[in-house]
Order: C-alpha cells, then sequence, then structure tokens
C-alpha cells in the first residue's frame, strides 16, 4: 500500500484530485490532496513543499508524489524532505536545481502553448488566474461542460514563481515518471518529451488528450499511475561487513531501473574470479541476474528474493508490493 501524496497546478487545489483519488483508494492506496498556498504573496516554492509535507500529518510511508503542471516545481522539493518512492510529473513544468523559470527561459522557449489576449486575468496584487473563457478553451476543452464550469468556480489568483529559484541541489535519487498530455494546451508537448529525456532522465508516458486529465478522464490517469508497482519493504541482511550504502539508499533508479544489481557488485571488491550473481524467485518465476549493467524492474511481482555471497557471508533483499 502506498499513499499518494496529490499535488495541484497554478490557480487549482486539492479539489481538483477529488474524482481520481477514489480509484486510487479503491485499489488499496491511501490519497493526500495538499492545498497548497498559491495566493499568498509570502509562500514560494519552499513554502509549499512544506505544506505538503505538513498536509500528510506525519503519514509518511511509501509516498509517491504526483505533481500535475507547477505543482511540479515543488516535488523534488517534497522528495529532499521526506522518503519518497516515486515521483511522476503530470504535464509538469519541471524546472532545474537551483534554478528559477526566468532562468531557464531560453532552454524553454518552447514550453508554453499560444494564449489569447484575455485569457489570463491579473488582480491588484500582481496574481494571475485563467479568464472562465480561457480556462475552458486552454485548461478544460475536454472536459464535459458541466464538470468545467465547476472547476472555473473554484480557480484561485497565484503568485508568480518566475523569478523563484529551487532550492535543492540535485535531482533526488528516486524514481521518476513523466507523463505528457498529448493534446495538452498549456505545455508543449514536445516540449514535455523533450525534457522528460534531457532533464529528468526517462522516457515518458504519453496521455491521450488536454492538461486536465484528473477532470477529463480520471480513470484513465488512475490507470497509468497505478500501472507500476510500488516498491515496498526492503529489507537486507548480510553474514558480515555494513550495509552498503548504494543498497540502503538507491532501490530504483530514478528511471526505474533496478540499480541494486549494478551496485550490489560493488559488495565485495575482492570478487576476482566472477561476479556475484543474485537470484530472483517470485511468482513470476525463478532467474538468475548477472550484478553488470542494469535490467528493467519487473513490471508486476509479488514478492522477491535476492541472494548473494557478498563479504562471504549471504545477504538477502526482499522486495514486496502492496
Amino acid at each position: 500500500m502506498a499513499r499518494f501524496l496529490l499535488l495541484h497546478g497554478a490557480c487549482h487545489g486539492g479539489w481538483c484530485w477529488e474524482s481520481v483519488a477514489p480509484i486510487l483508494q479503491s485499489a488499496g492506496h491511501q490519497t493526500t490532496a495538499s492545498d497548497l498556498p498559491c495566493s499568498d504573496l509570502t509562500a514560494g516554492l519552499s513554502a509549499s513543499a512544506d505544506a505538503a509535507v505538513a498536509s500528510l500529518q506525519g503519514e509518511v510511508g511509501d509516498v509517491v508524489v504526483v505533481a500535475h503542471s507547477l505543482g511540479a516545481l515543488v516535488a523534488p522539493l517534497v522528495a529532499d524532505r521526506l522518503p519518497v518512492r516515486r515521483m511522476v510529473m503530470l504535464a509538469g513544468i519541471v524546472g532545474a536545481p537551483r534554478a528559477s523559470l526566468e532562468m531557464l527561459a531560453a532552454e524553454d522557449a518552447d514550453r508554453d502553448g499560444p494564449l489569447g489576449d484575455g485569457d489570463p486575468q491579473t488582480d491588484s496584487e500582481g496574481r494571475f488566474r485563467f479568464s472562465p473563457e480561457g480556462a475552458r478553451r486552454i485548461l478544460y476543452q475536454d472536459c464535459p461542460p458541466e464538470v468545467a464550469d465547476a472547476a472555473i468556480a473554484r480557480l484561485r489568483f497565484e503568485r508568480s514563481m518566475w523569478t523563484e529559484v529551487a532550492q535543492f541541489e540535485a535531482w533526488p535519487e528516486v524514481e521518476t515518471v513523466s507523463i505528457t498530455c498529448t493534446e495538452d494546451r498549456v505545455v508543449n508537448p514536445g516540449w514535455s518529451n523533450r525534457i522528460a529525456r534531457e532533464r529528468l532522465g526517462v522516457e515518458p508516458i504519453e496521455l491521450p488528450g488536454g492538461h486536465s486529465p484528473f477532470l477529463a478522464r480520471p480513470a484513465a490517469l488512475a490507470e497509468v499511475l497505478l500501472a507500476r508497482p510500488v516498491v515496498t519493504d526492503v529489507t537486507y541482511r548480510q553474514g558480515a561487513g555494513p550495509v552498503p550504502a548504494a543498497i540502503r539508499k538507491r532501490v530504483l533508479g530514478r528511471d526505474g531501473r533496478a540499480s541494486y544489481w549494478k551496485d550490489a557488485a560493488r559488495c565485495n571488491s575482492s570478487v576476482v574470479a566472477g561476479i556475484p550473481r543474485f537470484t530472483m524467485a517470485g511468482w513470476f518465476g525463478p532467474s538468475s541476474v548477472p550484478t553488470r549493467g542494469e535490467s528493467r524492474m519487473p513490471q508486476r511481482f509479488q514478492s522477491a528474493t535476492l541472494v548473494s555471497d557478498c563479504y562471504g557471508g549471504v545477504g538477502w533483499l526482499r522486495f514486496g508490493t502492496r
């Protein structure tokens, strides 16, 4: 069982996940939909990350962060603050370590879809919000009219994050997923695919439709979020020597590959005669995998036991999904 921490994008609130959360819950997971302080002129990215973490109320088990649109700027800050199993960027406005959107403007010149006159409204404090007409055409073009109208009535004014520098030093060592909405009118799908590969180091997942799948296609979005098992319950025991930091801290790499096979080869630097082997057993059948190179994590399994002779003893890595 995982806890999905659902982060909304600009001008929205936790309410936008109301159709997705029950589907995730019916699959046995828990959900928390944060209300980020997007209207607060004094609250930047760090304050938003603090608010997201606080919304968990101490329930910080197997957290999967799902960040929509501008919420993608907050996701790596959350992953810096608490243990996260997976970080999902949904139509994400993906930034970079120690950078602001302004600093990335040239590199990201093709990011935004075209806006018409009057699409964004501003208030006396300089905050912005989509006009009803703009929201229908850009945010909710594939939503049922009644769903779009209800969402428009709940939109909030958002302070600009244009010059806000993201306070994290490097991308978190956590499995990362990037979802591109193929008919997105806010975030250019071509930019999303390029940034997934170049900045996040992952192959994007394409989801048909516009910028707001949580309203237009909640079941399809939930299916994508549930497609990969969440790896939990990791234990390690060995006959001698300390637990290697690579195993302790890196179960999955950012691209979802099973980096523990590669890293575990460092358990015994004196191994010369051969490569330590890990025997993997589970309902999918046993197999032996060399520790050199990388191999993709099986898409589905109930449990697996990895056995090696690192440090001259016997070590186990046990993985399970909930």
